[in-house]
C-alpha cells in the first residue's frame, strides 16, 4: 500500500529504508510517520524472530493498520 500511495518501491525496502524515505521526501506528515515506524518495529518482530503475538496484540495491528489506510488514503473526487 505504502509503495503504491507514495509512488515508490517499498516491496524491496526494509522497513528503516520505507520510514526514512517517507521522512526525507516529506511523504506524509510526520506524526503518521511516526505511527508507521513504530508498526514495524512490531511487525518486524514477528517477521525475523519465533515471536508469536497474542490474538488481541494481532487485532490491534490490524485496527492500526485500518486506520493509517483510512488517514493516508487519496480521496477521489468525483467529476
Amino acid at each position: 500500500y505504502l509503495g503504491r500511495r507514495y509512488d515508490f518501491d517499498a516491496l524491496e525496502s526494509t522497513s528503516y529504508e520505507i520510514t526514512t524515505r517517507m521522512e526525507a521526501h516529506r511523504l506524509a506528515e510526520a506524526r503518521v510517520i511516526e505511527r508507521i515506524a513504530k508498526l514495524f518495529e512490531k511487525l518486524d518482530l514477528v517477521k525475523f524472530t519465533d515471536f508469536v503475538p497474542s490474538v488481541e496484540e494481532a487485532h490491534q495491528a490490524v485496527e492500526e493498520i485500518r486506520s493509517l489506510v483510512m488517514t493516508t488514503r487519496k480521496i477521489r473526487v468525483r467529476t
